[in-house]
């Protein structure tokens, strides 16, 4: 495993009090956007998934459960069904809508792990998302066959021992209006630019030139590092970048919207950098800022972190600082 592969700061909540939010206050995504929030336990989910039969459970008026086994497909960025016009699953998705997919289990002991997602199933008329899904089927489907796409609200895992499984096991789509994180794909990289330009535009007066940050080429980073964003509904408010180096784990940028300043967004994204440090097995973070940008001095002291050496520049030093983490 290389440095860039031990790093993996997604977009997962912990298990703490997330059972007790409502389905209801949810939003659903489609498995292209878990798929790019948490990539590695997509990959095992369809890994589980593709090994048939899978049991989905609906909703039957009146509240009462109901499981059918079933052929998941995902292709074109989407999970999929087919069944029967007149199954009663089907009737449970258009009236109700909410479903659990869990994958099937060869023995008792669970061999490979298990898999499961839930959120809302809806039914799908066009014709070139019904040929993509049925190409990717392990079977041929009938033509009186229908076609749904279960888009997603929560996905877990679990093993036994005789599986590696994802760091991220548990995770949870975010509530409209809330903030969630995630891997940084390279269709964000103009909205990284733009968010990393606003960040640090009003420091050039101040320090004499333009800040490094906003000169890197964000394909480039987010092809090369482990970059993760901060966003609300759709739009990105804050972004960090880490590495390994031959110094230890580098915090390389932290950058929030100016209009997110002052809301513990930076802390926040800082304190999960710290924690993926712990889980790569290291003991302590670093970072460097210019000397003239006193309030990133300030708030780095204040949660921790102290200055261990000063590099000089062409007309200005680098002030780098270190924290040791529990």
């Amino acid at each position: 495993m290389d440095d860039h592969d031990r790093l993996d700061l997604g977009a997962h909540e912990g298990a703490a009090g997330a059972s007790d939010r409502s389905h209801d206050a949810r939003r659903v995504i489609t498995w292209g956007e878990f798929a790019n929030a948490e990539p590695e336990l997509a990959a095992f989910g369809a890994g589980r998934l593709g090994l048939p039969p899978a049991y989905l459970a609906t909703v039957r008026h009146g509240g009462a459960p109901r499981v059918h086994p079933v052929t998941p497909i995902i292709a074109a960025n989407a999970l999929f069904l087919f069944m029967e016009p007149t199954s009663p699953k089907g009737g449970d998705l258009r009236k109700r809508g909410w479903y659990a997919l869990h994958n099937g289990v060869p023995d008792v002991d669970g061999s490979g792990g298990e898999f499961f997602v839930t959120g809302k199933g809806f039914a799908v008329e066009e014709a070139a998302a019904r040929a993509v899904a049925a190409q990717a089927a392990s079977y041929e489907p009938a033509e009186q066959y229908v076609l749904f796409e279960l888009k997603l609200s929560e996905a877990r895992c679990n093993g036994y021992g005789d599986v590696t499984l994802p760091v991220h096991r548990r995770w949870l789509a975010a509530r409209p209006g809330s903030r969630s994180f995630r891997r940084a794909v390279p269709s964000d990289a103009p909205h990284v630019a733009d968010l990393v330009d606003a960040a640090y535009r009003p420091y050039i007066e101040r320090i004499g030139t333009i800040p490094g940050p906003m000169t890197d080429d964000y394909e480039e980073v987010i092809r090369n590092h482990h970059v993760a964003v901060a966003e609300r509904d759709g739009t990105i408010e804050g972004v960090i970048v880490l590495s390994v180096t031959d110094e230890g784990f580098l915090i390389d940028n932290v950058a929030v919207r100016p209009s997110r300043r002052g809301t513990g967004l930076g802390r926040a994204l800082l304190e999960r950098a710290e924690a993926e440090a712990l889980r790569a097995g290291f003991d302590s973070v670093y970072l460097y800022t210019h000397e003239k940008m006193t309030e990133n001095l300030a708030l780095y002291s204040r949660i921790g972190y102290v200055e261990y050496d000063r590099r000089p520049q062409e007309d200005f030093s680098l002030v780098f600082m270190r924290k040791r983490l529990a």
